[in-house]
């Protein structure tokens, strides 16, 4: 066991113990670093998995682990504290009674102070020009084809507006440009020139489904600090090898995107129709084991935890929470707000209506809507 690190199982795998660990991930234990073996819950379709990139343990496991604290965020804080002493024989010293859970009220305040202060860097952000694209995807996850007039292009004004809000708060560790279609998107010129002359912005990819030559200008896309994803549909291979041969003679970074473990495939999303889960904790599983939970994107100057996520509630008619997207705006809290969305994800309404990634079946991308469909 490394001394140098305070060793810390999280008992309860639920929402607060994603929060907790989002918290302890931003902070230190006693001037320590800190090191989380796992969680510990009772839920046995939970045991092997891996939340957060932590993986989940039962309580007979305690025993087996090596560790130097547990710390309780479930509900049944007392009850698991005897369980640990009485059956588990756990040392009452291993026991953190100081930042244990006492109410969810004192667990909110302990988390906010846990996030610090510093500026906040978001790992991916997806940046929606539009949804017009030139496929029809009758499968499309971000539901491109079915998608309202006032979706197909957002005003360029709009969106280097909510980059520059975002960017005086946090560092983008990677932009992801998409639609849609990216390349038929008038602007978007303007967008890259931003991108590139924004120190914050690390990198940025945009995200093509390979049926287009752009019209961006080529020393645009030259920038060592742009590249493009070329997405990989077997269906489409003959333009797809047109858009590459271009790429390859104007010397534009890029990289071939193959889904879903590089098998060509796409995940089975669900349809438009398919019916609301009630169940807040299969919902909240559903959210944590996906592979998109992370995937902030911004469109029509709001954020939400993924493409899917943004767009579904103008597409499957049901009403969003306010707490499901952060409306980008100038207020003085913006910055606060921003910090705690991205730290602590929750599962948004539009979960109800998904599949996920973690259990959806694997289908053929790219297969086009049929004519009598595309009138829907």
């Amino acid at each position: 066991m490394n001394e140098n690190k305070v060793n810390i199982l999280l008992y309860g795998a639920g929402w607060n113990g994603r929060q907790f660990l989002s918290a302890l991930r931003l902070s230190d234990y006693a001037g320590r670093a800190i090191r989380v073996v796992g969680f510990i819950d009772k839920d046995p379709s939970l045991r092997g998995q891996r939340i957060m990139d932590v993986e989940v343990f039962s309580p007979t496991n305690i025993p087996l682990l090596e560790f130097d604290k547990i710390m309780i965020t479930a509900r049944t804080r007392h009850e698991i504290v005897r369980t640990l002493i009485d059956d588990l024989r756990v040392p009452k010293g291993k026991i953190d009674s100081h930042t244990a859970i006492k109410s969810f009220k004192a667990f909110d305040e302990f988390v906010k102070r846990r996030i610090p202060q510093s500026h906040l860097e978001i790992p991916l952000l997806v940046v929606v020009v539009g949804q017009q694209c030139t496929l029809r995807c009758k499968d499309c996850a971000n539901f491109s084809p079915f998608s309202p007039d006032e979706c197909k292009s957002y005003p360029i004004s709009n969106i280097l507006d909510d980059l520059r809000t975002i960017t005086a708060y946090s560092s983008v560790l990677r932009l992801q440009i998409q639609g849609g279609e990216p390349f038929i998107y008038p602007h978007l010129d303007e967008i890259l020139r931003f991108v590139i002359g924004q120190d914050r912005i690390k990198e940025c990819r945009v995200a093509t489904n390979a049926t287009v030559i752009p019209k961006a200008t080529s020393d645009l896309l030259q920038s060592k600090k742009i590249s493009v994803r070329v997405s990989n549909y077997p269906s489409l291979k003959n333009k797809a090898d047109r858009l590459l041969e271009f790429l390859k003679d104007n010397s534009i970074n890029h990289r071939i995107h193959h889904f879903v473990s590089s098998v060509d495939a796409w995940n089975d999303m669900g349809p438009i129709d398919r019916s609301r889960d009630q169940d807040d904790l299969a919902v909240q599983k559903r959210f944590d084991l996906c592979a998109k939970n992370r995937c902030f994107t911004l469109e029509g100057s709001k954020i939400g935890y993924c493409s899917r996520g943004v767009i579904a509630e103008k597409i499957q008619g049901f009403k969003a929470k306010n707490s499901d997207y952060l409306k980008v705006d100038d207020s003085p809290e913006f910055g606060e707000r921003l910090k705690e969305y991205v730290n602590f994800p929750r599962f948004m309404e539009a979960c109800r209506y998904c599949n996920g990634t973690a259990e959806s079946r694997l289908i053929e991308p790219a297969v086009q809507l049929s004519v009598s469909r595309q009138e829907r």
